[in-house]
Order: C-alpha cells, then structure tokens, then sequence
C-alpha cells in the first residue's frame, strides 16, 4: 500500500459548535485527488489542501465522514464516525428462537433393551444381543484390543486390552433424538468421551457390503474432553471424512473417577442445518448449557428413509484407558 491516512477513531460534537477533522495523509507517490463524503445530507467544507473537514451540526444524531486519497497508483479510504449529543442505537430484533422438541419415552434404556443390570457380569468382544434394525442389541469395535465390561449392575466399561479407541455401536433408529446418561473417566489414559447419533457407520458390515458411501453415514458427533477441557462437534459423513468441526471451552473442569450426567440433544433446523444441544449436570442436580450450535451438515445426513429403515447410535472411547457408562437412554424427537 502506497498510501496512508491517519483519522482519529470517533469525534464527537455539539449542536451548533463547529468541528474540524484533519486527516494526516501520506504517500510514496504523487497524490492525484482527495475527496471527503458524508452517509448524511449535512453541509460541511474542507480547507483548500481538501485535508481538514469542517462541520458545524445542527441536529443530533450519528454521521460518518469518508475520505478517499487517491495516487498514481491506488485508492485508499479510511471512516470517521462523528456522534452528536445523546444517541440512543435501536436495538437490534431478537429472533424467535427455535423451541426445542420435547421427548416422549425413552425408545432405548441400557437397563431395560440393554439389559446392563440383569445381574450377569460379562465383557463382550464381538458382540451382544440381537444387531438387526432395533434389535437393541449391539457390537463391539477395537482398535487394540480390548471391549465392553458389563457388571451386571447397570454399568458399562470401554476397556482396552493394548492401546487404542473401543467403541460400542447400538442397534436403535433414530433420526432427531436426544441421547442422555452419565460417563466416568475411570483411569488417567482416556482423552474424551465421544458419542454420535444419527449414525450408518457400520452399515456394510451389517446389512450391505455394497452399499456406497452415501448409505453408511458415519453419524454426527460430540466428544466431552478431559484432556483439553472443552467439548466438540463435527459429522462423520462415511468412515475416515469428517467435517463441519466447532468446539468450546466447558464452564468447569472434568475430574477423573467422577461420574457426570449428559444430555446430547440433535434434530433438523430446516433442510441444511441441525441443531446440536449439550447439557452437563456437574453432580448438583443442574444442567449446564455447554453448548448449543446451529451446524450445516451435509445432505446425506437428511434422507430420513435411511435412519428410519437402519441406524445406530455409538459410544466411543478415545485412547485407552477406562470409560464408565450408565443409564443410557435415547429418546425420539
């Protein structure tokens, strides 16, 4: 850039007081014109170098004034904004916001279709109770090793064998839904707890070897963070592709070896964006906002046919180490 041009940020004048604005202006090359203008119909000079402004108001309100240098080369603007006596800004409209869908019963519970507290302690590596299209049962997915204690009480535990992420992949339609519960960081090795609903990604292993990419959606989802203190979004459109990330701080520290309760709430705002809802009850009995996001996902993520013919929602575990979940439950919207 060529040309500089210095104005103080804001002025601020009086009714029928004059007022002067110099702008100080420089350039490696000779200047060829200086102009001023005004987004208001007010009557205004300049000096004879066209480098001082001289106004002199007679109605209170708020005016900007443009100056724009030009060179032999270029063209540069810069804007004041002068505010005479008391301004009040009209407020800027607050949208209706969205209400969010109120759930009925819950379509999945882990101590009832999951039946996690039927009093038989098992870890299951491969998979557990019946895989098809709610058939609520679910299977087990490790890198590393490892799999799903179940203590016959109510609770589940990712577990690792080795190293690596674990995740449980359950057997329940959904499409606009919220999942809730409670999870524990049950060691020092996870990193997060992750979870997605509105999820394909194990389609082909399931139902269709041959289904393209566009069938096996790989879900949408959030992952609550112990490691970085934060929790985050992003979608899964088939296995390896992510996108549309978001995150945010939490408004208190996760500690290990306590347990937390979720609500992951998720449902269509029109037909290119979802809504997503996270609330974190610290263990007092309130449920913090930790975050509520307006996410454009892509168009695979609307055809309703596909999750309502066979989807799945998933719990995952980041890292090895134990996750403590319990009281699982998904509830349609």
């Amino acid at each position: 850039m060529t040309i500089t041009i210095n104005l103080v940020d804001k002025a601020t004048g009086t009714i029928n007081i004059p007022l002067h604005i110099q702008a100080a202006i420089s350039s490696t090359n000779p200047i060829k014109g200086i102009q001023w203008l005004c987004d208001k119909q007010v009557n205004y000079t300049v000096d004879l170098n066209n480098t001082q402004l001289n106004f002199t108001p007679s109605i209170n309100g708020e005016y900007t004034f443009t100056v724009t240098v030009t060179d032999s080369v270029e063209s540069v603007s810069k804007a004041i904004k002068v505010t005479v006596g008391s301004v009040i800004p009209t407020p800027t409209p607050t949208p209706t916001p969205t209400p969010t869908p109120t759930p009925s019963g819950a379509k999945y519970d882990s101590n009832i279709q999951g039946n996690w507290n039927n009093g038989q302690a098992r870890f299951v590596t491969d998979r557990e109770g019946n895989v098809q299209a709610d058939g609520f049962g679910f299977t087990v997915n490790a890198s590393g090793g490892g799999g799903f204690r179940i203590d016959g009480k109510g609770q589940g535990n990712l577990e690792p064998a080795t190293t690596g992420n674990r995740r449980i992949y359950i057997c329940c339609r959904n499409y606009n839904a919220r999942l809730e519960g409670e999870f524990a960081f049950l060691d020092t090795k996870p990193r997060n707890a992750s979870i997605k609903g509105r999820s394909r990604h194990q389609f082909r292993d399931e139902v269709d070897p041959k289904a393209p990419d566009s069938k096996a959606q790989g879900g949408l989802g959030i992952d609550i963070s112990i490691e970085s203190q934060d929790v985050g979004f992003k979608y899964e459109t088939v296995h390896g592709t992510y996108g549309g990330s978001f995150s945010q701080k939490l408004p208190k520290a996760l500690e290990r070896n306590k347990w937390y309760k979720f609500k992951y709430t998720y449902y269509d705002l029109g037909s290119s964006k979802v809504k997503i809802l996270v609330e974190l009850d610290y263990g007092d009995g309130n449920f913090l906002k930790v975050m509520d996001h307006d996410a454009s996902v892509p168009s695979v993520f609307f055809v309703k046919a596909d999750f309502d013919t066979w989807s799945q929602f998933w719990l995952r575990d980041n890292n090895e180490g134990k996750l403590g979940f319990r009281n699982i439950r998904l509830y349609p919207l």
